[in-house]
């Protein structure tokens, strides 16, 4: 009898050892994925973080590369004989002129726009023309743009000695918030003109950089 009370206490012992076992090896998986889990999680997170900083670290030289772009300029004149009309405009900007009018008749047409400027674009960065017309003309004629409501005018003058009158609003169907300064050179009439809000903060720099002789 306490043979058989013996091997049932063993039998007993046993069966709980090997669920105790089975409960241990269990748990030993279970943390062992957790673990994995976690490694790869932290891994993850850390190859999120490296990526978000080398992101972080390449917007920042993009930003200060487009800064440097703008704070170096290129020196624009025009010709002589139509009172060499002179300003700055950034260094990224390409320069194109489609006529160049050396002689004391035709207009003077040049265009600024980012990296590629080509003739026949319908937006540009920048235009410059020196035209024929009396500045009286010209300010008639964006003054008629003024009473029918797509521009708003007020005087120019920079601190160079530039004097004129600037025009805001759609000079380029589609596009608004435009602007433009006119200015009187001897018989003609300079026009300096964005097409589009998108330069509006570079036409303002450029605007001050302007000189000429009257």
């Amino acid at each position: 009898m306490q043979h058989k009370n013996r091997n049932i206490i063993l039998g007993t012992a046993g069966a709980a050892v090997l669920i105790l076992t089975f409960i241990l090896i269990g748990l030993t998986v279970s943390l062992q994925r957790q673990l994995r889990s976690a490694n790869i999680d932290v891994e993850a997170r850390i190859h999120i973080a490296e990526t978000e900083a080398r992101m972080d670290e390449r917007e920042r030289a993009e930003a200060e590369w487009a800064i440097l772009e703008r704070a170096t300029t290129h020196a624009f004149s025009g010709p002589d004989v139509f009172g060499q009309l002179s300003l700055f405009y950034p260094r990224a900007w390409s320069l194109f002129v489609q006529s160049t009018a050396q002689q004391s008749s035709g207009d003077f047409v040049a265009f600024m726009h980012p990296r590629l400027v080509t003739a026949g674009q319908q937006v540009y960065a920048l235009r410059v023309s020196i035209v024929s017309r009396s500045y009286e003309q010209v300010l008639q004629e964006m003054n008629h743009r003024v009473q029918q409501g797509t521009l708003t005018s007020s005087p120019f003058r920079n601190e160079l000695g530039a004097v004129g009158m600037r025009f805001d609003g759609q000079f380029v169907h589609g596009q608004a918030g435009g602007a433009a300064v006119i200015l009187q050179i001897r018989d003609r009439t300079a026009i300096i003109q964005t097409d589009t809000e998108i330069f509006k903060g570079d036409f303002n720099q450029i605007i001050t950089t302007i000189t000429y002789n009257p």
